[in-house]
Protein backbone atom coordinates (compact mmCIF):
# COMPACT_ATOMS: atom_id res chain seq x y z
CA UNK A 1 0.00 0.00 0.00
CA UNK A 2 1.19 3.74 -1.31
CA UNK A 3 0.74 6.21 1.23
CA UNK A 4 1.22 10.12 0.12
CA UNK A 5 3.50 12.09 2.06
CA UNK A 6 2.07 15.20 3.68
CA UNK A 7 4.82 17.09 2.06
CA UNK A 8 5.46 17.66 -1.52
CA UNK A 9 8.75 16.60 -3.04
CA UNK A 10 9.44 20.25 -4.72
CA UNK A 11 9.28 21.04 -1.30
CA UNK A 12 11.57 18.58 -0.03
CA UNK A 13 14.42 19.22 -3.00
CA UNK A 14 13.67 23.05 -1.91
CA UNK A 15 15.27 22.72 1.57
CA UNK A 16 17.11 19.81 1.33
CA UNK A 17 19.59 17.58 -0.61
CA UNK A 18 20.12 13.92 -0.39
CA UNK A 19 24.68 13.11 0.04
CA UNK A 20 25.89 9.61 1.17
CA UNK A 21 22.60 7.87 2.35
CA UNK A 22 21.63 11.46 4.46
CA UNK A 23 19.88 14.80 4.14
CA UNK A 24 21.33 17.92 4.66
CA UNK A 25 19.67 21.69 4.95
CA UNK A 26 20.17 23.65 1.16
CA UNK A 27 18.90 26.95 2.57
CA UNK A 28 17.73 28.72 5.95
CA UNK A 29 14.28 30.75 6.43
CA UNK A 30 13.36 34.32 4.94
CA UNK A 31 14.43 35.65 8.31
CA UNK A 32 17.59 33.40 8.39
CA UNK A 33 16.61 31.61 11.57
CA UNK A 34 16.77 27.46 11.33
CA UNK A 35 19.73 25.47 10.56
CA UNK A 36 23.03 25.84 9.14
CA UNK A 37 23.21 25.27 5.41
CA UNK A 38 25.05 22.06 4.79
CA UNK A 39 24.08 20.83 8.15
CA UNK A 40 22.38 17.31 8.75
CA UNK A 41 18.46 17.01 9.09
CA UNK A 42 17.28 15.64 12.16
CA UNK A 43 18.75 14.12 15.01
CA UNK A 44 18.05 10.07 16.06
CA UNK A 45 14.98 9.18 17.90
CA UNK A 46 14.84 6.67 21.07
CA UNK A 47 14.43 3.86 18.14
CA UNK A 48 16.81 4.70 16.48
CA UNK A 49 15.63 6.27 13.10
CA UNK A 50 16.61 9.94 12.33
CA UNK A 51 14.00 12.64 12.49
CA UNK A 52 13.41 16.17 11.88
CA UNK A 53 11.15 18.57 11.34
CA UNK A 54 10.43 20.07 7.72
CA UNK A 55 8.29 23.28 7.75
CA UNK A 56 6.34 22.79 10.76
CA UNK A 57 5.92 18.53 10.27
CA UNK A 58 8.00 15.78 11.95
CA UNK A 59 9.15 13.47 9.26
CA UNK A 60 11.16 10.26 9.18
CA UNK A 61 15.06 10.36 7.36
CA UNK A 62 14.45 7.49 5.52
CA UNK A 63 11.00 8.27 4.10
CA UNK A 64 11.92 11.67 2.34
CA UNK A 65 15.33 10.04 0.84
CA UNK A 66 12.45 6.70 -0.38
CA UNK A 67 10.19 9.62 -2.27
CA UNK A 68 12.52 11.44 -3.04
CA UNK A 69 14.36 8.77 -5.42
CA UNK A 70 10.87 7.66 -6.20
CA UNK A 71 9.06 10.58 -7.82
CA UNK A 72 7.34 11.21 -4.06
CA UNK A 73 5.90 7.30 -3.96
CA UNK A 74 5.99 6.44 -0.29
CA UNK A 75 5.23 2.94 0.92
CA UNK A 76 3.67 2.70 4.31
CA UNK A 77 6.21 0.55 5.10
CA UNK A 78 9.86 0.74 4.05
CA UNK A 79 12.55 -2.05 5.23
CA UNK A 80 16.66 -0.82 6.26
CA UNK A 81 18.00 -4.51 4.38
CA UNK A 82 20.73 -4.25 6.74
CA UNK A 83 18.63 -3.60 10.23
CA UNK A 84 20.56 -0.51 10.86
CA UNK A 85 17.70 2.31 11.18
CA UNK A 86 20.15 5.24 10.63
CA UNK A 87 21.52 3.58 7.52
CA UNK A 88 19.41 5.50 4.96
CA UNK A 89 21.44 5.25 2.02
CA UNK A 90 18.98 4.65 -1.01
CA UNK A 91 20.73 1.04 -2.05
CA UNK A 92 19.96 0.08 1.56
CA UNK A 93 16.04 1.25 2.03
CA UNK A 94 13.20 -1.19 0.03
CA UNK A 95 9.32 -1.43 -0.06
CA UNK A 96 8.22 -4.07 2.43
CA UNK A 97 5.56 -5.47 3.44
CA UNK A 98 4.44 -5.61 7.26
CA UNK A 99 5.46 -9.36 7.41
CA UNK A 100 8.86 -8.59 5.81
CA UNK A 101 9.26 -5.84 8.53
CA UNK A 102 8.79 -8.31 11.09
CA UNK A 103 10.73 -10.72 9.50
CA UNK A 104 13.77 -8.58 8.89
CA UNK A 105 13.49 -7.66 12.75
CA UNK A 106 17.03 -7.82 14.86
CA UNK A 107 16.44 -10.37 18.26
CA UNK A 108 14.76 -8.53 20.48
CA UNK A 109 16.54 -7.11 23.73
CA UNK A 110 14.60 -10.28 26.33
CA UNK A 111 15.78 -13.21 23.74
CA UNK A 112 18.03 -15.82 26.05
CA UNK A 113 18.81 -17.73 23.30
CA UNK A 114 20.94 -15.63 21.50
CA UNK A 115 19.22 -16.54 18.11
CA UNK A 116 15.74 -15.33 16.48
CA UNK A 117 13.09 -17.77 16.44
CA UNK A 118 14.93 -19.84 19.21
CA UNK A 119 13.67 -20.03 22.98
CA UNK A 120 13.58 -22.57 25.44
CA UNK A 121 10.40 -25.41 26.27
CA UNK A 122 10.04 -25.80 29.49
CA UNK A 123 7.39 -28.52 28.88
CA UNK A 124 9.76 -30.43 26.31
CA UNK A 125 12.90 -29.36 28.36
CA UNK A 126 14.34 -28.85 24.84
CA UNK A 127 15.23 -25.89 23.13
CA UNK A 128 12.55 -25.04 20.29
CA UNK A 129 12.65 -22.96 16.83
CA UNK A 130 9.66 -21.51 16.02
CA UNK A 131 8.40 -18.49 13.77
CA UNK A 132 4.88 -17.59 12.63
CA UNK A 133 2.76 -17.53 9.41
CA UNK A 134 -0.36 -15.51 8.66
CA UNK A 135 -0.59 -15.36 12.45
CA UNK A 136 -0.63 -19.10 13.70
CA UNK A 137 2.55 -20.31 15.35
CA UNK A 138 5.15 -22.67 13.36
CA UNK A 139 6.82 -25.25 15.57
CA UNK A 140 9.67 -26.13 13.20
CA UNK A 141 12.12 -28.20 15.35
CA UNK A 142 12.70 -29.13 19.11
CA UNK A 143 16.51 -29.83 19.85
CA UNK A 144 18.81 -30.25 22.93
CA UNK A 145 21.02 -27.58 21.67
CA UNK A 146 20.22 -24.24 20.69
CA UNK A 147 22.80 -24.14 17.78
CA UNK A 148 21.19 -26.97 16.19
CA UNK A 149 17.37 -25.24 16.69
CA UNK A 150 18.67 -21.99 15.27
CA UNK A 151 20.33 -23.90 12.10
CA UNK A 152 16.72 -25.59 11.90
CA UNK A 153 14.67 -22.02 11.86
CA UNK A 154 17.46 -20.40 9.60
CA UNK A 155 16.67 -23.51 6.86
CA UNK A 156 12.80 -22.67 7.05
CA UNK A 157 12.78 -18.88 6.93
CA UNK A 158 14.92 -19.49 4.08
CA UNK A 159 12.89 -22.07 2.17
CA UNK A 160 9.84 -19.58 3.00
CA UNK A 161 11.29 -16.21 2.18
CA UNK A 162 14.79 -16.44 0.76
CA UNK A 163 17.71 -13.59 1.76
CA UNK A 164 14.76 -10.98 2.62
CA UNK A 165 14.28 -12.82 5.73
CA UNK A 166 16.87 -12.61 9.30
CA UNK A 167 19.26 -15.23 9.27
CA UNK A 168 21.19 -16.09 12.90
CA UNK A 169 24.74 -16.30 12.37
CA UNK A 170 25.57 -19.68 14.23
CA UNK A 171 28.52 -20.50 16.28
CA UNK A 172 30.34 -23.71 15.92
CA UNK A 173 29.10 -26.48 17.91
CA UNK A 174 30.14 -29.64 17.74
CA UNK A 175 27.10 -31.63 19.89
CA UNK A 176 25.61 -34.45 17.98
CA UNK A 177 22.42 -32.80 17.18
CA UNK A 178 24.73 -30.12 15.43
CA UNK A 179 26.21 -32.98 13.34
CA UNK A 180 24.05 -34.88 11.94
CA UNK A 181 23.72 -34.91 8.37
Amino acid sequence: MRAILPISIDDVNEWLEYKEGHLYWKKKRKNGAGPNIGKRFGTPDKDGYICGTLLGKQYKEHRLIFALHNNGDCPDSIDHINRIKGDNHIENLRIASPLLNVLNRPLSKNNKSGYKGVSWCKVMNKWVAVTKINYKKHTINYSDCKHAAAKSYNEFTFKQWGNQAYINKIKECNCDDCTKG
